[in-house]
Order: structure tokens, then sequence, then C-alpha cells
């Protein structure tokens, strides 16, 4: 069954200055529609593939006072397989399996570098606090990145998000 379609995107820039100047920006969309596999009372079985498109830029001044600009843009895919218990009207936890497909290209002082393919994966628990339309959700969880010709990297990741439901 088609539960709902799932749309976030984000940015930054900024700037710094200090033993080096330099200036950022960021920009990520990401697209995607979860379907619920099953339903058993409180705990919902689904799936969240998605679509994802982020580009950026830093440029500035390197301690030897030469001039630096950096460019990416990269695009993939994303699925999730997603576990959600309701706790209480106001709590749910839900417990993430999740792979991304990458394709990454970037501009290093004018030389440009790609098409590369990578690939991430992992797991990921949160509890979603909510009041009204407002929610609350501290994320916690693994993310494994293997390097073509070089060691896999395990990492912890963590995040809190704010959100609005209509």
């Amino acid at each position: 069954m088609f539960n709902h379609a799932h749309s976030n995107g984000w940015g930054g820039s900024g700037w710094a200055d200090g033993y080096s100047s330099y200036s950022y920006d960021s920009r990520h969309v990401k697209l995607g529609v979860k379907y619920l596999l099953s339903q058993n009372e409180k705990t919902f079985i689904s799936v969240l593939p998605s679509l994802y498109i982020a580009s950026g830029q830093n440029s500035g001044l390197r301690y030897d006072y030469s001039n630096y600009r950096y460019e990416y843009g990269l695009w993939g895919i994303e699925g999730q397989f997603l576990v959600t218990n309701r706790i209480s009207k106001y709590l749910s936890a839900t417990l993430a399996a999740r792979a991304q497909f990458n394709n990454i290209e970037k501009t290093l002082d004018g030389r440009h570098y790609g098409p590369y393919f990578t690939t991430n994966y992992g797991v990921r628990g949160n509890f979603r606090l909510s009041a009204s339309v407002f929610h609350l959700t501290p994320e916690m969880g693994l993310e494994v990145l293997p390097i073509v010709n070089g060691e896999t990297v395990v990492t912890p990741i963590g995040s809190l998000g704010l959100g609005v439901q209509f």
C-alpha cells in the first residue's frame, strides 16, 4: 500500500577568516516514495526508495596565500528498509537499514575528476516525539563506507531532526 511521498532539501553557506580564508555553499535535494509492505497492530514494515542530487563549492585562500576552488556534484539512489513501532500517539521508534549508490564528479582547482561510483550502507535507530504537527527525531547508528583501494571505514552517525508534518 502506498503510504506517502517523502522529500527534503537542505543547503548551507558561510565563510571564515583566521589562519586561512574560505567560503562554501551546498545544496541537497532528496525525493522518495514510502511504500507500506505490512502492518501488524502497531508495527509497520515499509520500504523507502529515493533519488537525490547534491552540489557545492568551497573556495578561498590557503595558508601559503594561494587561491583554491573546489566544486563537486553528485546524484544517486538510496533504498531504506524500515520497521516502525508506534509506542503511543506521541512516540514511535524506527529501525532502518539503508544502502546508497552514488555518482560523484569533482573539480579541484580547474581539474576535473570522475565520475566515480561509490556505495555506502548502514543501520540506524530513532525515536520520533510528536506534538501537534511538530516532531523531534533523535537518531543514532553506524555507517559503512567501503573505500576503493583502501580500508572499509565504519563510523558512528548521529542526527537530530526537527520537522512539521501536514
